[in-house]
């Protein structure tokens, strides 16, 4: 034997030690990393669990190539999804659909769409072979989200990169189906043309990760806050009025010379009303109500506030929020008593600070309501925090109320003449 066999032999031998070497090493990593998941639950296995896929990703990906080892990484994408949904503030408010999903179910909704579509979709089977069409299958939760926060953001385009997926889905389902009624396609090809489908329809989707990823980069995925448009306020106001005259002595007169206003909360027409114009007419209420108390106007907002508050008033921005979702199912006369109630407390807060505290006579019992609006405000007592019975009771609460139910009363006297 010569020397250059024998050198050859010896390579031979050393690469294949080596190589055993090296699944020998595979292999008591392996069970390691199942031993310290079977010792551990919860979060813990989960974390290992991963763990252990990158690794075998990562030692088949010479084997296999980058795709097939991003395909599988990509399970991590709505993963995070799944925590940044935890993490930031996440709802969604589509009047047009009529979907109002506050933060917590917003949290709910986003697991159960990832868990849904990656643990049992029928396009798993299809599209998880460790290729590019695997990580597209992955990030259809993603894709979905991004959807629903489109829609709540711009709607028309919403509505036209949906059209383009649907169309487009609808061409290849024909397609597929015309071959499949060809009596001379076999069951090979017609399984062919199912996994063809498939693979095409989470590609297909990817369109609206465009438009999608801009609109999520650009203002996250909290619900718009509705703002009355000018325009809108400027028709209503011209129709109808909403404010109170200086120069008018009864109260009575004022309400009178405001009817076109009231008749915007018969409910004929109340329910006609977009969300949109329905925070216009509201802007009107509180301008007619400001004017009516002699305190400062009050800008109107809509939005999700919480899924239990119906509205708020922020005193140190002086404006009044509306939960968008009740706006735009509560009834007139409810929405009447919701303006009537926060500017009632735009009203206490001008009062308090503007008195002179200092001043002798405001200790006097005459200004005993007034001190107790003042320390209130000083301890505040909230609704989840303290409870209902203390938040009721406290004295910035008892006084808005009073003033809600006999200001609204008269309204609807208006209103339903």
């Amino acid at each position: 034997m010569s020397s250059e066999q024998t050198d050859s032999t010896k390579s031979t031998r050393l690469f294949a030690e080596s190589e055993n070497e090296d699944l020998e090493r595979d292999r008591e990593t392996e069970e390691w990393i199942e031993s310290a998941i079977s010792k551990n639950s919860g979060y813990k296995a989960y974390i290992l669990k991963c763990l252990y896929k990158l690794y075998i990703n990562a030692n088949s990906a010479g084997k296999y190539g980058i795709d097939w080892c991003f395909g599988h990484i990509s399970i991590l994408f709505p993963l995070f999804l799944i925590f940044y949904a935890q993490t930031e503030s996440v709802s969604f408010s589509i009047p047009e659909l009529n979907i109002f999903i506050e933060t917590n179910w917003a949290r709910h909704l986003i697991a159960a769409i990832v868990v849904l579509w990656l643990c049992c979709s029928p396009y798993r089977k299809s599209c998880c072979d460790g290729s590019w069409f695997e990580m597209l299958f992955n990030i259809v939760p993603i894709e979905i989200v991004m959807m629903l926060n489109l829609a709540q953001q711009n709607f028309p385009v919403f509505v036209a990169v949906g059209l383009i997926i649907i169309a487009a889905e609808l061409l290849l389902f024909i397609r597929v189906k015309i071959k499949e009624n060809s009596s001379r396609t076999a069951d090979k090809v017609h399984k062919f043309d199912k996994v063809f489908f498939r693979r095409c329809t989470v590609a297909i989707t990817a369109i609206c990760l465009i438009p999608g990823s801009l609109y999520l980069l650009s203002r996250g995925m909290s619900a718009p806050t509705y703002q009355p448009k000018q325009d809108l306020v400027e028709l209503h106001s011209e129709s109808g009025g909403g404010e109170a005259d200086d120069t008018v002595e009864a109260n009575s007169d004022i309400y009178q010379k405001n009817q076109e206003l009231w008749s915007c909360f018969k409910e004929k027409n109340w329910e006609k009303y977009s969300l949109q114009e329905k925070v216009a007419i509201m802007q009107l209420l509180a301008d007619f109500e400001t004017q009516l108390l002699r305190i400062p106007s009050i800008n109107i907002n809509a939005g999700m506030i919480g899924a239990y508050t119906l509205g708020s008033y922020d005193d140190e921005t002086n404006e009044i929020f509306i939960n968008a979702k009740y706006l735009d199912s509560a009834s007139a006369e409810e929405c009447i008593g919701t303006i009537c109630h926060e500017v009632r407390h735009s009203l206490q807060y001008q009062i308090v600070k503007s008195v002179d505290w200092n001043n002798s006579i405001f200790q006097t019992p005459y200004f005993d309501e007034l001190r107790s609006w003042r320390e209130n405000q000083e301890n505040y007592k909230d609704y989840w925090a303290d409870g209902e019975q203390k938040y009721e009771d406290q004295p910035l609460e008892t006084d808005a109320r009073s003033y809600e139910k006999t200001e609204t009363a008269k309204i609807m006297s208006y209103v339903r003449d």
